[in-house]
């Protein structure tokens, strides 16, 4: 018997000291070839240069990413609960990869491999904020395994709230918006300082898939979404169950005007004013002669451009939209890579313990 206990004992220690050497050596191979993550102490993300009137009224925005830059004392708590609760509710206490989410996205992933369902993913914040500013979409083990140190390094240059604030500022939610100010707008048309539970929440369930959970796209795949970050925010005591039932009864969740005008108004308009135009010109040139002529060109003139303007608007979204599917493609192929690595390391382990 004391035989066989010292072969196990003598086995374990082997497989433990296999297992370091094998850790240090990813790490020694990976720690040569990552970016630079000091840079991040001060790093500040493009916004957007406004030209504004004499009167104070905004004439044109000049920028490739619609971004407002937010403080971090200036982001409401209210958004802070809503993005912790829908992508990483154990950010103030992780060192950077959170284990425990590793462990729960194992165990129910079992349950959506069974059922067909999408795969859950266990990125941190941290962790994100590695691969939007230091990595490229890459997709490969490689990349996850230089997210993961690159996390453990920014953990410990910068403070959480730091981090929050690069996130928050530098997501992309949809509509060619990035950052939660200017998502406010684009989506609510106010301010982030005003934004209630409910509307945070959509902002929350934006970055799993921004193109997929676009309300001007899909309503009920948006509402759906917000409500199961609603549900996260009950579950970690943000608010209480009267809350959640209220909050998850509101239907209206974005900027309805807008919508009507990106998604019908803008043909509709034109129309409304051609025939407009055509009748002025009629009618006008019987009372008061050639100067109708001109009035109505110039009538015709700028709602046919504003027209066309709305048109370009919506053809570009289109093309985001598209840019959106195709990083949520790519999501999904590094989802299942996640699934392989796992099941790799559990082959290994049974290996070992065999």
């Amino acid at each position: 018997m004391s035989t066989l206990i010292r072969k196990i004992l003598l086995f374990s220690l082997v497989s433990i000291v296999a297992v370091f050497v094998f850790v240090i050596s990813i790490l020694w191979t990976y720690s040569n070839k990552l970016p630079d993550y000091k840079i991040l102490k001060n790093y500040k993300p493009p916004v957007s240069s406004k030209l504004y009137s004499g009167e104070g009224e905004l004439v044109s925005d000049f920028s490739s990413e619609k971004r407002i830059f937010v403080p971090y004392n200036s982001i409401p708590r209210i958004v802070i609960y809503a993005f912790l609760s829908a992508e990483d509710k154990n950010f103030f206490s992780h060192p950077g990869v959170d284990a425990k989410g590793i462990i729960r996205a194992v165990v129910n992933n079992i349950s959506n491999v069974i059922s067909s369902k999408r795969l859950e993913g266990a990125s941190t914040i941290t962790q994100q904020v590695a691969k939007n500013f230091l990595l490229t979409n890459e997709v490969s083990i490689n990349r996850k395994i230089k997210e993961a140190i690159l996390a453990f390094r920014i953990e410990r240059a910068l403070s959480k709230e730091r981090i929050l604030e690069l996130y928050l500022n530098q997501i992309y939610l949809g509509e060619g918006a990035y950052g939660i100010a200017s998502a406010s707008l684009e989506y609510f048309d106010k301010a982030v300082s005003d934004l209630n539970y409910e509307e945070a929440a959509l902002l929350a369930a934006l970055p799993k898939a921004p193109s997929k959970y676009n309300p001007y796209k899909s309503i009920e795949k948006a509402i759906s979404r917000r409500n199961f970050v609603l549900k996260n925010l009950f579950e970690n005591s943000y608010i209480d169950e009267k809350q959640y039932k209220d909050f998850t009864k509101k239907k209206k969740i974005f900027n309805s005007y807008k919508k009507a005008l990106i998604f019908g108004g803008s043909a509709t308009a034109f129309w409304l004013f051609w025939t407009f135009g055509f009748s002025t010109l009629i009618v006008g040139y019987a009372i008061t002669g050639p100067l109708a002529i001109f009035q109505t060109i110039l009538i015709i003139t700028i709602f046919t451009y504003s027209y066309l303007k709305l048109k370009k608007d919506k053809k570009q979204k289109d093309l985001i939209n598209e840019k959106d599917e195709d990083i949520e493609k790519k999501d999904m192929v590094i989802d299942k890579l996640e699934k392989d690595l796992e099941e790799s390391e559990d082959m290994k382990k049974k290996i070992v313990d065999y």
